[in-house]
């Protein structure tokens, strides 16, 4: 049964003033929501975790909806025919930073959110859609309200993991997924007895106890006119009355249910690029803005949302349910070795392992390449691309941050020789030196010393212009440009 995808938009608003780009004329951004509904006995679903646990509408279908937002030609006919989706970063919009040396906003409007026009003037349309389903609803966000899943017509209960820092004095109350916007898991009960809270300075230090009556499921927060204190139960909160000690980690298990069908948002990509690529209509007849339009679908994801298209791919998601392409080809930017450990009942999602934290987290994980290569522990063969007649052209780019940090060479390193790796011909990989994983994208300081301001952006802009080039005029892009050991 086909995936069905309604198409809702509610607002039209003029992009950059009105604005001319060139030979593309103005552009105007289309904003709404897209209905999905999924066969979940459907052979392509079985993959979804728990998606036979999903309750379903009066069609026996599985029901969610999320944020559509498209970024369009006026008058689409001067547009370049390509599409360009863009996987946000935990709902927020990347590519016109990216690409555009463009400030970053969550509702692109001005002259000043089109930076220097390049994807405007080379004519793209742009597409964002909620995907992470853990992301919560908010004006500044992108997000998508995926089903939950039910066991014998009770919430699903498990135990699961979280990690808390705070990098300043003075916290006291964090929600249990570490971050405001993000959706926590509820805890069963608000007894810390049955639950375990350790610190430790260092990733590798041993976990110390952190005693249950010090520490309380609560929401505190202080009034700042009158500079009291309130604290009131909370099944997704964590309070300590003495405060989070600054860089240390805090780790929680605890019994927590309200586990949602996380692989949906994989599908979710898969049928609205689908839907926008190849229908005329949507399910409700509803006319589509890009009919007959889109000659070419890219993917491009930056650091998580790399490792999302990295794991669309591997999954098989690329691929309709009518044997068509979604994506002709993907730009994956700063992924490191990683793919997504997304599709697992209590998925959180955004999480990943950094230098101080989060190392047993496994965003790393075999296979690492896009070339087959034997799995060091179990002895079997694997690889990111390993479906021909589906897989994209892929250009793949790396800085010098996912060599020291998140494990680049098992990208084109064999994990049992330890020698260089055949890149596939349908991949290229460059290494964009002394860069650092944010480019000079002007997000902020985040690191202890003054930052590398080389900027990414004239590369990038190079690389998606070659794979545009490599998918609609079979041009090849230059070679492999990678660290080697030999």
């Amino acid at each position: 049964m086909t995936p069905k995808v309604h198409l809702e938009f509610t607002e039209k608003k003029i992009f950059a003033d009105n604005i001319h780009f060139e030979q593309t004329g103005p552009y105007e951004r289309l904003i709404g929501k897209a209905i999905y509904e999924i066969d979940p006995d459907d052979p392509q679903a079985q993959q979804i975790v728990d998606i036979d646990k999903a309750q379903i509408n009066s069609k026996g279908l599985v029901e969610f909806y999320g944020d559509i937002d498209i970024l369009k030609p006026v008058d689409i006919d001067r547009g370049n025919h390509r599409l360009l989706y863009d996987v946000n970063n935990r709902g927020s919009k990347t590519v016109l930073r990216n690409f555009n040396d463009a400030p970053a906003s969550s509702d692109p409007l001005t002259v000043d959110h089109s930076g220097n026009g390049f994807l405007m003037r080379q004519g793209y349309t742009i597409v964002w859609s909620g995907w992470q389903g853990d992301i919560l609803a908010s004006k500044d966000h992108l997000s998508i309200e995926l089903p939950e899943a039910y066991m014998n017509g009770q919430r699903i209960q498990g135990q699961i993991r979280s990690e808390f820092i705070a990098d300043q004095e003075g916290v006291i109350c964090l929600p249990l997924s570490g971050n405001i916007n993000v959706r926590s898991y509820e805890s069963v009960n608000l007894d810390t007895d049955q639950a375990t809270l350790t610190r430790r300075k260092n990733e590798s230090d041993p976990r110390l106890p952190v005693p249950s009556t010090d520490w309380q499921f609560s929401r505190a927060s202080v009034n700042p006119q009158t500079g009291s204190l309130s604290v009131v139960p909370s099944n997704t909160d964590i309070y300590i009355p003495d405060g989070f000690s600054p860089g240390w980690i805090y780790e929680l298990i605890y019994q927590a249910e309200g586990s949602r069908v996380m692989g949906l948002g994989m599908e979710a990509i898969r049928s609205l690029v689908s839907t926008l690529r190849y229908e005329s209509h949507d399910a409700s007849g509803t006319t589509n803005p890009l009919s007959g339009y889109i000659d070419n679908a890219y993917g491009f994801g930056s650091s998580l949302c790399a490792r999302v298209l990295r794991q669309f791919v591997y999954d098989g998601f690329n691929v309709d349910e009518k044997g068509r392409k979604v994506f002709d080809g993907i730009y994956p930017h700063v992924s490191g070795g990683g793919r997504l450990f997304m599709n697992t009942r209590f998925a959180q999602v955004g999480r990943f392992p950094r230098q101080h934290e989060e190392h047993q987290w496994p965003s790393e994980r075999y296979p690492f390449a896009y070339s087959e290569t034997v799995d060091p522990f179990h002895k079997n063969k694997d690889s990111v691309l390993k479906r021909p007649d589906s897989d994209p052209l892929v250009i793949h780019t790396h800085t010098a941050t996912e060599y020291w940090q998140r494990h680049a060479s098992t990208g084109h390193i064999d994990p049992m020789t330890l020698t260089d790796l055949t890149i596939p011909e349908n991949v290229r990989m460059y290494f964009l030196a002394s860069a650092q994983h944010a480019g000079a994208s002007g997000i902020g300081n985040i690191s202890q010393e003054i930052p590398n301001t080389n900027a990414t952006s004239p590369f990038m802009r190079a690389c998606l212009t070659a794979l545009d080039a490599w998918v609609s005029q079979g041009i090849a892009p230059p070679a492999n440009k990678l660290p080697k050991r030999e």
